[in-house]
């Protein structure tokens, strides 16, 4: 079986092959507004759905549009635990949360929940760690989330994301640009290619029920994986740019 990847981002425009939209048809949002950082979300969607085929073509999306309707960000939170639990009921294989920027100092219990229910039937929970000081969003859970960040091809973090040599990291980041241009990549789009990349690899991480945790990803794709500075790993530069 083909495995499947949860999309949690805005309302595509266009139609793709293996690509299914839910989305209640009696709600209508203002798709196009600039929310959380991320101007022209529809559009923003479509591109994330083109990074992931990138990496996999055969994968099948599922995309849960979200959209924080309210102005208390505690009942938008509670909006996007309600789009991780269909992709939980619609036995997605890896959550791929793209919100760039979202408030809050800390994990609301109703997403720890529901991240909690996503481990323990074995989804793998990868969120964009955000581009400007990672791992203090609020989205980010280090039990049950993989938080991801877009570095240069040289495997260098950008100074602008203070991440410390003494603080502990765990998560994934992603080589971007080329030889000729080392240029980063954005967090949403290192999440939306490490989701790709996990979903060629699902055979050899299902092999264990456990297959959702960071330290079994790692172990299990030592040989494809680079360990650099702050803990972090990089997919090797041979397939960023056989891909991009």
């Amino acid at each position: 079986m083909n495995p499947k990847i949860a999309l949690i981002d805005g309302f595509p425009c266009s139609t793709h092959e293996r690509v299914t939209v839910y989305h209640h048809p009696k709600i209508t949002y203002s798709w196009d507004s600039d929310f959380f950082g991320v101007p022209e979300f529809r559009r923003h969607a479509d591109k994330m759905i083109g990074v992931i085929k990138a990496e996999n073509a055969n994968t099948d999306i599922l995309v849960f549009p979200f959209y924080p309707k309210h102005e208390s960000n505690t009942k938008n939170l509670a909006l996007l635990a309600k789009n991780i639990e269909q992709a939980i009921e619609h036995q997605c294989t890896i959550i791929c949360i793209c919100l760039e920027v979202v408030k809050g100092k800390s994990l609301p219990h109703v997403l720890s929940r529901v991240y909690k229910k996503a481990k323990g039937n074995g989804i793998i929970v990868c969120v964009s760690a955000g581009n400007d000081a990672p791992f203090l969003n609020p989205l980010i859970d280090k039990k049950y989330t993989i938080p991801i960040i877009g570095t240069a091809i040289d495997g260098k973090i950008p100074d602008h994301l203070k991440i410390k040599s003494t603080t502990p990291v765990f998560g994934f980041s992603v080589f971007g640009g080329t030889d000729e241009k080392p240029d980063r990549i954005n967090c949403s789009i290192a999440t939306a290619r490490f989701c790709g990349y996990l979903s060629t690899k699902m055979d050899l991480l299902e092999a264990s029920p456990n297959n959702n945790s960071f330290k079994h990803i790692v172990a299990t794709l030592q040989d494809e994986l680079i360990v650099v500075l702050n803990g972090l790993y990089h997919i090797p530069k041979v397939q960023v740019q056989a891909s991009f």
